[in-house]
């Protein structure tokens, strides 16, 4: 055997080993890759999700026909309402219950007011649906566009061929 044979074949021999190392190689670089494009994928989610639930409230509160503020005064005038009326209880097992019907009266409309407001949001249901399809949609859409122009920054595609910036 020449000194050739044996070199050719010592190589042969570390072709298996030199192989089992190539893919442990490339199968590390591809689980770093997918981890770096799932941190990015959830950051985006992270953020689309935070978008979607400003969106879905600033739709309900339209909805409603109602600002958040003015909601607010109604369910703070409610509740200085029922205070009167704990009040006006505690009293009426001493006094006439004549101001208390009033009260009571007063108390209903609020509460009529709030349940239709209630049932506006209830209405609005199919809207609100319709704007988180639509916002979660251009979502995935923009991500989709973005992952697959990752590679090509700087450069365009055009009929399968790369053109490289000139300039």
């Amino acid at each position: 055997m020449s000194a050739q044979e044996q070199t050719l074949g010592r190589r042969i021999m570390r072709l298996p080993g030199q192989l089992l190392l190539a893919l442990i190689n490339a199968t590390a670089i591809l689980v770093i890759v997918a981890a770096i494009l799932a941190i990015i994928a959830f950051n985006r989610f992270e953020t689309a999700g935070a978008n979607l639930a400003a969106d879905l409230t600033v739709k309900a509160v339209a909805e409603l026909g109602v600002t958040p503020d003015a909601l607010k005064m109604k369910l703070a005038s409610l509740e200085e309402k029922m205070e009167a009326l704990k009040a006006g209880l505690a009293q009426a097992k001493q006094n006439d219950d004549g101001p208390l019907r009033a009260q009571i009266a007063g108390l209903d409309t609020t509460l009529s007011e709030l349940k239709a407001a209630v049932v506006k949001l209830g209405d609005a249901q199919p809207a609100v649906a319709d704007a988180a399809i639509k916002q979660i949609g251009a979502t995935v859409t923009d991500i989709l566009l973005q992952l697959r122009n990752c590679g090509a920054s700087g450069a365009k595609m055009s009929g399968g061929v790369m053109d490289l910036p000139t300039g």
